[in-house]
């Protein structure tokens, strides 16, 4: 199943010449605004992260109305001449966007202007099973082995796509098995060829039951009742972070 993530942006080029005595006055600027995809609505705090092939870095954020400036102030400047820029967009709850700009034989002043539009980040579990383990294993059993190569077919098919492995235990477990298990999922994954830069392992302990809590919820309940709560918490489900991993 092949995920589309839509990203719209726009480039516009605003040029000056350089003074009248012919000196190299050159200036460039970066500025744009950040939206929400789908609503077209600003986003107030995203940040802006920028790296220059000469070594530079900065950091920037937008404002209420979605917009952000990197402008020259007096001898500092920010974008320099003969430079090409990666631009990372990122903010909460949101997929990342990656950009480029280059000043590379630019001949006259140009100010880039940007509108970047952020995807609500959503849980690919309608893609992706989740994977469930047994009391006190860490071990993929079949039906855990099927579903990583569901997932390991996922990020095949989405070469960008960076996911969280979100691992759980259940109330009668050590926390620590929620880390073994997505550790587990990763290393699987990582046998079938995904980079391992793309899988990231949460741990949520106990904190974030799938069925109803087997401390608060299951009162009056039978005891098979009870251990279908528990094994439904025993797991590692996977949430997509960002699709902008590249090799």
């Amino acid at each position: 199943m092949r995920t589309l993530l839509v990203i719209g942006l726009s480039l516009a080029i605003k040029a000056a010449s350089q003074n009248a005595h012919g000196q190299d006055t050159l200036s460039f600027a970066l500025q744009g605004n950040v939206f929400g995809h789908g609503d077209n609505l600003p986003i107030a705090g995203a940040t802006i992260e920028v790296w220059g092939t000469d070594g530079t870095n900065f950091t920037g954020m937008s404002d209420a109305r979605g917009h952000f400036s990197f402008s020259s102030y007096g001898e500092q400047r920010f974008i320099s001449t003969n430079t090409s820029y990666s631009i990372r967009i990122s903010a909460e709850h949101r997929y990342s966007v990656v950009d480029q700009i280059s000043t590379v034989g630019l001949t006259e002043s140009i100010t880039f202007v940007k509108e970047y539009f952020l995807s609500v980040a959503k849980p690919i579990i309608d893609a992706a099973p989740i994977i469930f383990f047994g009391h006190q294993l860490t071990q993929l059993d079949r039906e855990g082995l099927a579903s990583a190569d569901t997932i390991a077919t996922i990020l095949n098919d989405n070469p960008t796509m960076v996911i969280e492995l979100r691992g759980h235990c259940d109330p009668d477990e050590d926390t620590t098995l929620a880390v073994r298990r997505g550790e587990a999922v990763r290393h699987y994954l990582m046998d079938r060829g995904i980079d391992g830069q793309r899988l990231i392992i949460r741990s949520f302990g106990a904190r974030e039951p799938l069925w109803e809590n087997p401390i608060t919820g299951l009162n009056g309940r039978t005891q098979a009742e009870v251990q279908k709560a528990m094994a439904w918490n025993r797991r590692v489900e996977l949430s997509a972070v960002s699709f902008d991993y590249q090799r």
